[in-house]
């Protein structure tokens, strides 16, 4: 799987990740509160997911249960560099995955594909 000079891969690479085709796919706006936050549960079927923060906050992801707020993966606000994280056969996560924010009710979007 190729990656682009900008470090992205284009979405027919998510596509044909070398993991079977793909015969769903959802996408979901989650409102991430100042606790932790479901973003997507455990999934053995996942592929592929991308989680991008929209909202005027940072939000903090973690790869499992119960986020903290200034600890794992950082989302950028907005439209700033650093704003999503995805997951695909290059470093594929199954699990649960948590968010929290300082302030609450803010949005990211998700879209998994299995």
């Amino acid at each position: 799987m190729a990656i682009t000079q900008d470090g992205e891969l284009s979405v027919r690479q998510i596509l044909n990740n070398g993991l079977g085709a793909i015969s769903s796919i959802n996408s979901a706006g989650v409102t991430v509160a100042n606790t932790s936050t479901t973003v997507l549960a455990a999934n053995a079927l996942r592929k592929f997911a991308i989680i991008r923060n929209d909202s005027d906050e940072v939000v903090y992801l973690k790869l499992g249960s119960t986020a903290l707020a200034n600890k794992g993966i950082r989302l950028d606000k907005g439209t700033n560099p650093g704003n999503e994280f995805k997951i695909d056969a290059l470093n594929l996560y199954q699990g649960i995955i948590t968010a929290i924010c300082a302030s609450g009710s803010k949005v990211v979007t998700v879209t998994e594909g299995y």
